[in-house]
């Protein structure tokens, strides 16, 4: 598990971001495999699973989203993340 905080600018306020170990798929007759992860921001939390072909992928894809989401929710709520490690 990948687990970290992210904390807001000017508060006391921090996004938590989760990534659980790669498993594999039980319904992927190709052996693909997913994380579950989570992004705590202040005002909800978003839970998702992320899948890829491989271990690897699955985990890069998590990183691809998280990064999504939280230049979306800088954007959307005016907030700014303290460090820009994924942007």
């Amino acid at each position: 598990m990948i687990k970290t905080t992210y904390p807001i600018k000017e508060t006391n306020e921090i996004v938590e971001l989760v990534i659980g170990a790669p498993q594999p798929d039980s319904l992927s007759e190709n052996k693909d495999c997913f994380c579950e992860c989570k992004i705590g921001f202040p005002e909800k939390t978003m839970k998702f699973k992320s899948y890829g072909i491989d271990e690897f992928q699955s985990i890069y894809l998590a990183f691809e989203k998280i990064k999504k989401e939280l230049k979306d929710y800088q954007l959307s709520s005016g907030k700014e993340l303290e460090y820009h490690f994924f942007f």
